[in-house]
């Protein structure tokens, strides 16, 4: 430290002006004599603030007070940014240039040319700021180096880790493109099981003739075919594995036949909205690249899906005359929620009681009678974050600009709905334009939606509509 004996005639109580005259004695002018010694009776009046020739730092509160020939205010920044800009200026451990430094930290390359000569920066200095390796000793300095350079490690490893996964992700979009197939070999050796059409009537009609005026509607989304979870890792929820969905789907059907059972005049046309995430995972990883748990993956998940609806439609069409199928995406696996729709629809060929209508985009508007249903899933696939806004205008915003998409859609319209799954919970949300509904998850464990709170009780949603609107919200529970 420069003028060390200032301090330590200060500390021995040796008189101002003597001090002051020691230093002009060395050619030191008056003016400035005295400025040093100011310096340094603050530093020992006050030994949490230190004063440099260049700068102030402020040990109790960690603060830099720079003064700047190209500004006119001083620069003031935290003691951790400093200290970060000296580690990452570095070529022992960050070694970003000198634009990169700018754009990371918000300076001016003015400013920051000016600031790494006031603390001697260059690349061959240590990762140290001053204060640092004046009040650490050797073995302390030391350590902070190596911590500094073990967590550089492992902020390269998550990124490489993070790119891989990327990677991974962009071989299964690259589907939509023809670029890359996984499934072509599946699909071009795969051919449906021979669909034989029953001659038997739907059970309504043989109870009676009377054609209803109401239309079902039964909500298939997020059930996760794969995935898996354990009770232990759970806060709110259970063990979770194939047969425990493939028991849910059965008694799902059972207890929609039994409602059907039960009424003078049910519904002889259903419409079933496959909503998305039909499939839990087919790489591993979401659309975006979040890792989930699973207990298989790829052709098995598609076969698994397919095998599932199957029994779960063909029960269907021993309820219903007519059944009409809309199919979208969810951001799990875009492609395997679009393939397995496509293989139900080319399975159900020559049978006329069912209709697909299967879309690539984000949205499904359709007419219910005097209704208009907007039916997405809530969050988009194809590796693009990006959700249904949870509220205020924002949500206000998005919902009104997709029924005004289809402006020729809303002639005749008494109320609007957009029926969305995604969070596993249920609510329905009522508004003077719209009405927005969110549909449960059948699944009863799942660590990903345990973690992030989105849990209800296990269940999934029917609905009944006749020309005033939606009539009767089932929910149908499986806990």
């Amino acid at each position: 430290m420069k003028y060390t004996e200032v301090l330590e005639a200060i500390q021995k109580g040796t008189d101002r002006e003597a001090i002051i005259s020691s230093l002009v004695s060395k050619d030191i002018p008056r003016r400035r004599a005295a400025e040093i010694y100011r310096e340094y009776k603050a530093k020992f009046d006050n030994p949490a603030i230190q004063i440099s020739e260049k700068y102030t730092w402020n040990k109790e509160t960690d603060k830099y007070v720079i003064p700047l020939k190209c500004r006119k205010a001083p620069l003031v920044i935290s003691g951790a940014k400093h200290r970060a800009i000296c580690r990452d200026y570095s070529a022992w451990h960050g070694d970003l240039t000198a634009h990169d430094i700018c754009v990371n930290y918000s300076l001016t390359p003015e400013i920051f040319n000016e600031y790494r000569r006031i603390f001697n920066l260059t690349k061959e200095r240590e990762p140290l700021s001053a204060e640092e390796a004046w009040e650490n000793d050797e073995d302390e300095s030391v350590e902070l180096i190596l911590e500094q350079k073990r967590y550089s490690i492992y902020q390269k490893y998550e990124k490489e880790d993070w790119h891989r996964t990327q990677k991974d992700a962009e071989k299964w979009r690259a589907f939509e493109a023809r670029q890359l197939d996984p499934f072509s070999r599946f699909l071009d050796r795969w051919s449906p099981p021979k669909y034989i059409k029953s001659s038997q009537k739907s059970s309504q009609n043989n109870r009676s003739s009377q054609k209803s005026s109401q239309i079902a509607m039964i909500n298939v989304n997020d059930i996760h075919v794969g995935a898996k979870a354990d009770e232990r890792f759970l806060y709110r929820q259970r063990n979770w594995r194939y047969e425990d969905l493939k028991a849910a789907m059965s008694d799902y059907f059972l207890k929609i036949e039994k409602e059907m059972a039960g009424r003078k005049s049910p519904p002889n046309e259903c419409i079933v909205n496959l909503a998305g995430d039909i499939l839990h995972t087919l790489t591993g990883y979401t659309d975006a690249g979040t890792k989930l748990d699973y207990e298989f993956l790829g052709e098995d998940q598609l076969e698994f899906a397919f095998s599932l609806l199957l029994e779960f439609f063909g029960g269907l069409l021993s309820v219903f005359d007519r059944i009409s199928i809309k199919s979208v995406s969810g951001n799990h696996s875009y492609f395997g929620d679009y393939t397995v729709a496509r293989m139900l629809e080319l399975y159900y060929r020559k049978e006329d009681r069912i209709v697909f209508e299967i879309s690539s985009k984000r949205y499904i508007p359709y007419k219910v009678l005097n209704s208009l249903v907007i039916l997405e899933h809530g969050a988009t696939g194809k590796g693009i974050k990006s959700k249904v806004p949870r509220g205020g205008p924002a949500r206000d915003s998005y919902i009104k600009s997709v029924l005004l998409d289809k402006p020729e859609m809303l002639i005749g319209i008494k109320d609007r709905y957009l029926v969305v799954g995604d969070t596993h919970h249920y609510e329905h949300i009522e508004k003077s334009e719209y009405n927005m509904i969110i549909c449960p998850s059948i699944v009863g464990g799942d660590l990903y939606s345990d973690f992030n709170g989105w849990k209800s009780r296990p269940s999934q949603c029917m609905f009944v509509f006749d020309e005033s609107g939606m009539k009767e919200t089932i929910r149908f529970y499986f806990d």
